[in-house]
């Protein structure tokens, strides 16, 4: 019998990429929602969502960089207005949602590698936001996860290649332009592909694990790491440009994932440089 599983946010770059990737293991039924074809109408649950055995929340109105007071409160807001009426439902009693969290934005404490059990009050008002709307999840009674998620890269131009530094420093080299480096080389990142990501969802729908789980590489990758591994992979010399570093960015972060290991036998797979050299090599 195939899993009903409502992927909310499904035009997004996670969200695009896992409806292709549920589609294709034959073995689920999806139902799409997105700004056009949106989850909650009027204060009412569409009906497409009734009888879900999952709903994967992928959705966001806003970004680490973007994020003002009044869109966190309205999207914080719409959030709160779902979960209650995805409680009311009679027919989603049973069911389990999986939300995507921020493990770049979310937590506070004075450290640079993180577990989940680490202070998690936001670092910025994405992470704040983020973080209300995870304290809001675990006060209901809705059977739950969170993933905790760092930087997710894509390396299939065609699919989408995320928001982040790759996806940016990729559109400069191709255009001839100059990359930015905010803050400083030595400013570090942990990095996930979507691929791997793709993997922990697959693996949140089947077995259904509570809690809150880091998804990361667990491995942090300076700017200057990061640049090498695009300079081994093209002829011309790469120049960039030092900016100074934005007031929403954690300088250095990397996620401690053994968690999502000893529950659900989850790691990620995907190695950076290899990701970046088949990014660097795609074919269109």
């Amino acid at each position: 019998m195939s899993r009903k599983v409502s992927v909310v946010g499904a035009t997004g770059f996670i969200g695009s990429y896992l409806v292709r990737h549920l589609t294709n293991q034959h073995d689920f039924e999806i139902e799409e929602f997105n700004s056009f074809r949106p989850v909650l109408e009027n204060g009412q649950l569409n009906l497409g969502i009734n009888h879900a055995n999952s709903v994967i929340w992928a959705a966001s109105q806003t970004s680490p960089s973007e994020c003002t007071e009044q869109l966190a409160e309205q999207e914080l807001m719409h959030w709160i207005d779902f979960l209650d009426s995805f409680q009311e439902s009679q027919d989603l009693n049973h069911a389990y949602i999986i939300f995507l969290s921020s493990g770049g934005c979310i937590y506070t404490d004075d450290k640079s590698h993180f577990d989940e059990s680490d202070a998690s009050n936001g670092v910025n008002l994405y992470g704040q936001l983020k973080s209300k709307m995870e304290r809001a999840l675990v006060r209901s009674n809705i059977n739950h996860c969170i993933l905790r998620l760092a930087n997710v890269y894509g390396s299939n131009p065609n699919l989408g290649l995320g928001n982040g530094v790759i996806s940016s420093w990729y559109k400069n080299i191709r255009e001839k332009r100059r990359i930015e480096v905010y803050g400083s080389l030595e400013h570090a990142r942990d990095y996930v592909h979507i691929e791997d990501v793709l993997s922990a969802i697959e693996l949140c729908i089947l077995r259904e694990p509570t809690g809150i789980f880091n998804i990361g590489s667990g491995v942090t990758t300076t700017l200057r790491e990061l640049i090498e591994m695009f300079q081994h992979n093209v002829s011309e010399q790469l120049e960039y440009d030092l900016v100074a570093a934005r007031t929403t960015d954690r300088l250095t972060y990397g996620l401690n994932c053994e968690k999502s290991l000893n529950h659900f036998s989850w790691q990620s797979s995907k190695v950076l440089n290899q990701s970046i050299t088949e990014l660097l090599n795609f074919r269109f």
